[in-house]
C-alpha cells in the first residue's frame, strides 16, 4: 500500500508501522504455540513417572498410618478431631462431603467391568487395589500439612452412615485405626438434624455398632455421652500414645454453634 505523494505520509507511517507489529505478533504467536506443545509433552512424561496406577511400585494400603473419625453429626465429631489432633505428629483434617460416596460408585463399576471382562474377555481389566492406591494417595496428599513418614493422617466425616459405605472406606484404608463417634440418645441430637427421622438416627448408631463389631480390633467406640478425661485417656492409649493425657475435654461448636475451641487439652510426656 502506497499513500506517499498524496499527503497521506502520516498515515503511511502508522500502517507500515502496523505491518512490523503484525508480523511481530505472529512470530511471538507461532513462538508461544511452539513452547506451549512443548510443555504438553513433559507435563504427560510427569504426570506417567508419578501416578500411582502407572507406578512399577508396589502397591501397599498398608504403608502410612492413618486415624479416621467416622461420627454422625451433631455427636462432638469436631472436638474428637481437635482432640486427637493434639496428639505429637497427629494431622487429622475436617470433613471433605462425603467424596468416598461417589468414589465407591467408581469402584463399583470397576468391578463390574472386570467381571465382564472376565466372563467375556472383551475390555480391559483394571487392577482394583491399585485403584484404591491411588484413592488412598490422594486423600494422603490432601489431609495434613507435612507429607513426612513419621506424621499420621487423618479425617473426620459425618457423612459415611450405612454399613457398605463404612465398609468401603475400611477398604481403602485397611490398617486405620477408626474412631466411631456418635450420640447414644437418638432424640437428643439438636435442631441441625430435626428433619432427619429418629429411626434414621438409631439407624446411625447401629451401623456404628456393627462396624465395631465386625472390626473390633480397628476401631474404638467414644460416644458423646461418654466424653470425659478418663475416656480420653483410654483412646490415646488405643492409638499408640499412652504418655499422652488429656486435661480437660475441649468443646468444639458450643451452643449449636460453628466456633472451634482451640485451648490446649492435651499433655504429652
Amino acid at each position: 500500500l502506497e499513500l506517499k505523494g498524496l499527503g497521506l505520509e502520516r498515515i503511511q507511517s502508522t500502517v507500515d508501522g502496523f505491518c512490523v507489529m503484525e508480523r511481530l505478533c505472529s512470530l511471538v504467536y507461532i513462538i508461544l504455540i511452539v513452547v506451549f506443545v512443548l510443555s504438553l509433552n513433559d507435563l504427560g512424561n510427569g504426570f506417567t513417572q508419578d501416578s500411582t496406577l502407572c507406578s512399577t511400585k508396589k502397591c501397599d494400603l498398608c504403608e502410612h498410618d492413618f486415624i479416621i473419625v467416622l461420627a454422625s453429626g451433631r455427636s462432638g465429631s469436631t472436638t474428637t478431631k481437635n482432640m486427637i489432633s493434639q496428639l505429637p505428629n497427629v494431622q487429622i483434617s475436617g470433613e471433605h462431603d462425603g467424596q468416598l460416596i461417589s468414589i465407591k460408585e467408581m469402584y463399583d463399576d470397576i468391578e463390574q467391568t472386570n467381571k465382564e471382562f472376565l466372563e467375556s474377555g472383551v475390555g480391559n481389566y483394571i487392577d482394583p487395589k491399585r485403584f484404591l492406591c491411588w484413592v488412598q494417595k490422594w486423600f494422603f496428599l490432601h489431609t495434613g500439612k507435612s507429607c513426612k513418614s513419621n506424621v499420621i493422617h487423618g479425617f473426620k466425616e459425618i457423612r459415611y452412615r450405612h454399613p457398605d459405605e463404612l465398609r468401603f472406606v475400611k477398604k481403602v484404608f485397611p490398617c486405620a485405626k477408626f474412631v466411631l463417634n456418635y450420640r447414644e440418645d437418638a432424640e437428643g441430637y439438636s435442631l441441625f438434624m430435626e428433619d432427619i427421622p429418629i429411626e434414621q438416627r438409631e439407624e446411625f448408631a447401629a451401623a456404628f455398632e456393627g462396624f465395631h463389631k465386625e472390626f473390633p480390633e480397628d476401631s474404638f467406640v467414644i460416644t458423646l455421652e461418654q466424653f470425659s478425661e478418663e475416656k480420653w485417656n483410654a483412646l490415646f492409649r488405643w492409638l499408640g500414645f499412652p504418655q499422652c493425657k488429656a486435661t480437660f475435654v475441649l468443646h468444639a461448636n458450643r451452643n449449636h454453634g460453628y466456633r472451634t475451641d482451640g485451648r490446649k487439652a492435651v499433655r504429652c510426656k
